[in-house]
């Protein structure tokens, strides 16, 4: 079975999602030391551990997990919720089959209903998206000559992808939404190169931080500072008060005083998502799915990052096959009634 699906979740106090056989990945960034208390509880019942996590004074609780062991010595852990860089819930999520050393423990996982699930945020821009960068007014992307300059060419076969200024929990940065005036770094995939400010790929040798290798991301409409970004946006970077630019007659990024039209770009996402068709769950490209803000569609269904499309295609199949042998029974009842009568 595929770690990735997840149990169909019930409804507790009319507020929690209860997810049975779940739990996170990078587990160890989700343990006691995270909790409301900087300690794990012990509890008889999941019950017990949402009222903790509920009664929390400080309202930063809004997820955790409950594991049941053998010896009944139960583990209640209310997750502490982190206002900046914040990992994206459901995308840490796995079967609790992940882990060999559950084979023996329950665990549960619990979450606020206001975190909408399925999620439907696909077209999210996360950090570590591979993606290729558009300038709006000439539809050039951005490239890298042999002396290491960033050029804009026609080729489109340029991956970027943005990485946070600082890190500070690396393995769960691709699950943290780009969020509307985050610094961010511009790093060619699979490498160390990162986009200075004035216009060159350059190697970086250390942990991310150089001012000079940062820029402050802002969407042309709705610039509201902290929300989450998506591909259907037009973006503009800023490094202090200056804008970075494409001066095509150079051929080359600089800072100007005042945004230009050639200021703007745009990013297609080379990202692969799920949907269910029937009863499968298939893989395609983001940038083929229909898009609207966050969220995405295909064939009139919800476009996921998840492998197994959150187990909802499974549910399909059941929900179809009852359907056909409640139709059946039907079917037949109704003939042996009609042949009473001859």
């Amino acid at each position: 079975m595929s770690v990735y699906k997840i149990d169909k979740p019930h409804i507790y106090n009319d507020k929690w999602y209860i997810f049975p056989n779940t739990t996170l990945t990078n587990i160890d960034m989700a343990d006691c030391n995270d909790t409301i208390d900087g300690i794990c509880k012990h509890t008889d019942t999941i019950e017990e551990c949402i009222q903790l996590c509920e009664n929390d004074v400080n309202k930063r609780c809004k997820s955790g997990y409950f594991l049941e062991t053998p010896d009944n010595k139960n583990i209640c852990v209310p997750l502490k919720s982190y206002p900046i860089g914040k990992a994206y819930p459901y995308y840490r999520w796995r079967h609790k089959d992940f882990y060999p050393e559950f084979k023996n423990i329950k665990s549960t996982s619990f979450i606020l209903t206001s975190i909408p699930y399925p999620s439907n945020v696909a077209n999210s821009i996360f950090y570590h998206d591979s993606m290729k960068m558009r300038n709006v007014e000439t539809g050039l992307y951005i490239n890298k000559d042999s002396k290491g300059n960033a050029i804009f060419t026609k080729q489109n076969n340029f991956p970027v992808k943005f990485l946070p200024l600082e890190i500070t929990r690396s393995l769960l940065e691709k699950y943290i939404q780009v969020k509307n005036g985050d610094n961010i770094v511009i790093n060619i995939p699979q490498t160390a190169y990162v986009l200075r400010q004035e216009g060159v790929w350059l190697l970086n040798e250390t942990v991310v931080k150089n001012p000079s290798n940062t820029f402050m991301i802002h969407a042309i409409d709705n610039n509201v500072i902290g929300r989450d970004l998506n591909y259907t946006e037009k973006f503009y970077f800023m490094a202090g008060d200056r804008f970075l630019n494409y001066n095509q007659e150079l051929n080359q990024l600089e800072l100007v005083p005042t945004r230009l039209k050639s200021s703007i770009f745009e990013f297609i996402p080379q990202v692969e998502v799920y949907y269910c068709d029937g009863s499968e769950c298939k893989s395609m490209e983001l940038a083929d799915a229909n898009v609207d803000g966050s969220s995405a569609s295909y064939k009139g269904q919800i476009v996921e990052r998840n492998p197994a499309c959150f187990g909802m295609c499974s549910e399909k199949k059941k929900r179809s096959y009852w359907f056909l042998w409640l139709f059946l029974i039907l079917c037949v009842g109704i003939v042996m009634v009609i042949l009473r009568y001859f």
